[in-house]
C-alpha cells in the first residue's frame, strides 16, 4: 500500500479497491468486508477507496446501504447492483434497495462513477440494463422535485 500511495501522489490517480464476494474456502480473503477495505485506505491519500460492488457486498451477507455508509468518503467508483438469490437482477426487483443506495450516495455527495455491472443473463442481457437505466432515470426525476 505504501508503493501504492506514493504513485497515487505522484501521478494524481486515484486508486480503488474492488471487493469480490466473501469466499468460504479461503478465510483469508477479506476484500469482501467493508470494514477491511478502509482499514487499508482511511489513514492515506484521499485518492485512495473503494469501488463498491453492491452486488457482491450482498452476496457476502453484508447489506450494501451499509457498506456504503461505513466507506463513506473513500467511495471512487460503484457497481451498482440489485441481487437476488445471489444473481444480479434488474434494479428494484432484488433484495439491494437500489433507491437506498443511490440515495446514501447522494446524500454523501458522491462525485464519482456509478457502473450498471450486470453479471446475469450476459448473451441476453441488454434489456435488463436497460431495466436498470430506467429506474435510475426513475429515481432522479422523481428526486429532482424533492432536492
Amino acid at each position: 500500500m505504501d508503493l501504492i500511495e506514493k504513485l497515487v501522489k505522484e501521478f494524481d490517480i486515484g486508486m480503488a479497491i474492488h471487493n469480490h464476494p466473501k469466499q468460504p474456502k479461503n478465510p483469508n480473503y477479506k476484500f469482501w468486508d467493508p470494514d477491511y477495505i478502509l482499514s487499508l485506505v482511511k489513514d492515506r491519500d484521499s485518492r485512495m477507496g473503494s469501488c463498491a460492488d453492491t452486488g457482491h457486498f450482498a452476496r457476502s451477507g453484508v447489506k450494501p446501504v451499509e457498506a456504503l455508509k461505513k466507506l463513506e468518503g473513500r467511495i471512487i467508483s460503484s457497481h451498482l447492483k440489485d441481487v437476488l438469490n445471489g444473481a444480479d437482477v434488474p434494479y428494484g426487483t432484488g433484495q439491494s434497495d437500489p433507491a437506498a443506495m443511490l440515495d446514501e450516495l447522494r446524500r454523501q455527495n458522491f462525485k464519482g462513477n456509478i457502473s450498471i455491472e450486470y453479471e446475469s443473463n450476459l448473451d441476453k442481457n441488454v434489456p435488463d440494463v436497460a431495466a436498470c437505466l430506467g429506474f435510475v432515470r426513475g429515481w432522479d426525476a422523481a428526486r429532482k422535485g424533492r432536492d
